[in-house]
C-alpha cells in the first residue's frame, strides 16, 4: 500500500488548529484499487476538518463516494446507490467535550497526566503544559515566555563558563 502526503498547517493567533489540506492518495499495489482523500481546506469551507473522496476500482472507475469530518464522523455509499452509510461517528458529548481542551480528548488529557515517580525533567510536569490543558492560554504563553528565559540564561551561563 502507498499512501502520499498532504499538506499540514499549523495555525496560531486566537483558535489554534491544524488545517489538513490536500489529497491523500491510498494504493493497493496488490489489486490495482486506490483511494483518493481530499482534506478540504479552511480557506474554501470555513471549517478546516471537511474530508470527501472516492474509491476506484482497477479499472479507474469511481466505485464508492467518501464523505464527512476527520474528527467526528465518516460516511460511504457506493455510486449506485443514494444511501450514505456510517463508518463512525464520534459521540456528541465527547466533540463538546473536546472544544474546552484544544481539540483532546478526555482520553489524549489523561496521557499527559504526571505519574509518580517520573523525572523531574518530564515535560508533563512543566507548567505551562499544565496552564494550557486547563484552557488559561494568556497564562500558559505567560509561562512558557518566562521558562524559555531562564533557559536562556542558563545556555549564556554556561558558554561563559570557564572549565577547569
Amino acid at each position: 500500500k502507498q499512501w502520499y502526503q498532504r499538506r499540514v498547517a499549523i495555525t496560531a493567533g486566537g483558535q489554534l488548529w491544524n488545517d489538513q489540506e490536500g489529497t491523500v492518495t491510498i494504493t493497493n499495489h496488490a489489486t490495482g484499487q486506490k483511494a483518493c482523500l481530499f482534506f478540504q481546506p479552511y480557506k474554501t469551507t470555513k471549517h478546516y476538518t471537511k474530508i470527501k473522496g472516492e474509491v476506484y476500482d482497477i479499472d479507474g472507475n469511481v466505485v464508492i463516494q467518501i464523505k464527512g469530518d476527520w474528527t467526528s464522523h465518516f460516511q460511504y455509499k457506493h455510486v449506485d446507490s443514494e444511501t450514505w452509510t456510517d463508518v463512525w461517528t464520534l459521540e456528541t458529548d465527547i466533540l463538546e467535550e473536546k472544544k474546552k481542551y484544544w481539540g483532546f480528548s478526555p482520553f489524549s488529557l489523561q496521557l499527559n497526566e504526571p505519574l509518580e515517580g517520573i523525572a523531574p525533567t518530564d515535560s508533563r510536569l512543566r507548567p505551562d503544559q499544565r496552564e494550557l490543558e486547563h484552557g488559561r492560554v494568556e497564562e500558559a504563553a505567560e509561562e512558557k515566555l518566562r521558562l524559555e528565559e531562564l533557559q536562556r540564561g542558563r545556555r549564556k551561563a554556561n558558554k561563559n563558563a570557564n572549565p577547569q
